[in-house]
């Protein structure tokens, strides 16, 4: 199994080599949310993890690829993602799941990013 090297250019740098596929790297981020997230509490939403298998495996037959192409990246709980509840870790809005996906969360999927989840925050991102 690959481990995670935490340096997200070289992982981008092995991916476009074909050094490293983005499924055997989604395999070890995946491994390494569930062995940290239970202690750390990091990740308050994710996406279902066969589906982030599929996204992966999808990405390393893809013909065009942009700089993010098939890394793993999560963003803050303060962001749009479509699909995906964002509470802004306020009691309020627990629940609300996004019906859109905001510009820059955007931009990384147009790159070629594959979004595991999001990340806890202060409450409305004020701390």
């Amino acid at each position: 199994m690959y481990v995670v090297d935490l340096d997200v250019v070289s992982e981008a740098a092995r991916i476009a080599r074909g050094d490293l596929t983005a499924e055997a790297l989604m395999q070890a981020t995946l491994a390494r949310i569930d062995a940290e997230n239970p202690k750390l509490n990091a990740i308050v939403s994710r996406v279902d993890a066969a589906d982030l298998k599929t996204q992966a495996c999808a990405a390393d037959f893809a013909w065009s690829k942009g700089p993010m192409h098939g890394l793993p990246i999560a963003v803050k709980d303060l962001a749009n993602m479509a699909g995906l509840p964002t509470s802004l870790v306020s009691p309020m809005f627990v629940g609300k799941v996004s019906m859109t996906t905001d510009v820059a969360e955007q931009r990384m999927l147009n790159a070629g990013a594959i979004v595991v989840g999001e990340t806890n925050t202060p409450e409305f991102g004020l701390g």
